[in-house]
């Protein structure tokens, strides 16, 4: 049994979440610990929240996303008034940031592979030609 730190209600150690490279708990139970990360978030906004996965995600900031072209940068679309954000490309090999792709062109090479993307430009040239 513990005593949470946040409201003070002695709880089984089960309600506590573990520290992953101590082993220890941590102070606050469960329920106080996911009620103060939803204040958090709520209080950070959206625009900190997509930088912090950005960030974590693929390495970079918001701020060096926001120096790329805000088009596809296959199809030139910017999205507008669709409600998305422009999908983060990167090379799924060496992770790095290649620029930004819309929903059609993101979904497209991923449902193809870039495997595959060489040999669909084949196809479809040679397609022209007769």
């Amino acid at each position: 049994m513990k005593v949470c730190t946040k409201c003070g209600v002695e709880k089984n150690i089960s309600e506590y979440y573990i520290i992953k490279h101590s082993g220890n708990t941590h102070g606050s139970c469960k329920e106080c610990f996911k009620k103060k990360s939803a204040e958090s978030k709520k209080k950070l906004g959206k625009e900190y929240q997509r930088n912090y996965n950005i960030k974590y995600t693929y390495g970079v900031t918001l701020e060096e996303i926001n120096k790329f072209d805000q088009c596809c940068n296959i199809c030139g679309s910017k999205e507008e008034g669709r409600g998305f954000n422009m999908n983060v490309d990167h090379d799924h090999k060496t992770g790095k940031v290649r620029g930004l792709l819309c929903n059609s062109c993101n979904r497209g090479l991923g449902l193809l592979g870039e495997d595959n993307l060489e040999k669909a430009i084949l196809y479809l040239s040679r397609s022209k030609e007769r």
